[in-house]
């Protein structure tokens, strides 16, 4: 039954740390990449403690329990509280795909990526887009 309870935890952990990662990427303000960053990494202390206590196999074994449960778990509830706190933003996917001939999907993920580069990223990839080469010869 120790050992019942030991997957539990883990599992548990696996599922917090993961949803406060990807809260982090739909969540707006000034500290959405802290909260990224920090998901982040307690999903990755997540896996070393499994691996710590479950053992090779037992991480083996973690792993696409993980990927495939908790994964889709997070995502779903994830999708679902992002279409809560800010139901304006499935309608703004739409219209500028609409307007770029894309799928919302890749706008939404688009979207995602490009609010944690910062200032200099977003310009080097603009002017490499334009001219080829790199604004500040790297």
């Amino acid at each position: 039954m120790d050992n019942f309870f030991t997957w539990a935890l883990v599992i548990f952990l696996n599922f917090i740390t993961y949803f406060i990662a990807r809260f982090g990427i739909i969540s707006n303000g000034k500290n959405a990449q802290q909260i990224y960053i920090l998901g982040l990494i307690s999903h990755l202390l997540s896996f070393a403690y499994g691996f710590y206590k479950l053992g090779f196999w037992g991480f083996i074994i973690l792993l696409p329990v993980s990927y495939f449960f908790v994964r889709t778990i997070v995502t779903l509830l994830i999708d679902r509280l992002e279409n809560i706190l800010y139901p304006n933003r499935k309608q703004i996917f739409e219209k500028w795909a609409n307007k770029l001939n894309k799928n919302p999907g890749d706008i939404k993920e688009q979207f995602h990526i490009d609010r944690f580069k910062t200032d200099d990223e977003k310009i080097d990839e603009a002017w490499k887009k334009h001219f080829g080469k790199s604004f500040f010869n790297k």
